[in-house]
């Protein structure tokens, strides 16, 4: 079972990614140039790649669309977070929560006796590994998965992860 992120999800996100950068162009271009740049200005000015390289990713997927979620025989695979899927033998329970207005997947991981990090492949988007990071330090869990937005309901996508976590 495979969930790709929705056409409405990529058309919300490239409008609001757009506005925000015609937004920060008009404030930047009202800037008096001899007055020079504040701190702010600065700020919102490195902003400008962060947000055209969202819309670029989201250009890119919507041109060639590829699975986000996939739940399989080998495991629970976020191409947001990892490299390959999660095995089952390594989940120990995946609840469900509401995180403003998505719900998301909450995976706890049984303990290893080295480091899963390597063995799972977690890290290809250094975003994320921050993310895992600071989790790490606020003792909070690290594996969360956005259900929002995808091609399949969260109720399904659940009822999915949870039969494959019962065999």
């Amino acid at each position: 079972m495979t969930a790709r992120f929705t056409p409405g999800y990529h058309l919300i996100v490239l409008g609001v990614s757009l506005v925000l950068l015609a937004a920060m162009w008009v404030v930047l271009s009202a800037i008096p140039q001899p007055a020079g740049l504040s701190k702010e200005a600065v700020r919102l000015a490195l902003l400008a790649p962060l947000i055209a390289a969202l819309i670029g990713t989201h250009l890119c997927d919507v041109w060639r669309p590829r699975a986000i979620l996939t739940v399989g025989p080998g495991g629970l695979h976020d191409a947001r977070l990892t490299r390959g899927p999660i095995p089952w033998a390594q989940i120990a329970a995946v609840g469900i929560a509401q995180k403003g207005w998505q719900i998301i997947a909450v995976i706890t991981l049984k303990p290893a006796a080295a480091g899963y990090g390597e063995a799972l492949k977690l890290g290809t988007m250094p975003i994320f590994a921050l993310n895992r990071l600071c989790a790490r330090w606020l003792n909070r869990p690290e594996l969360v998965i956005g259900l929002g937005g995808l091609s399949l309901a969260p109720d399904i996508l659940m009822q999915a992860i949870e039969a494959r976590l019962g065999d």
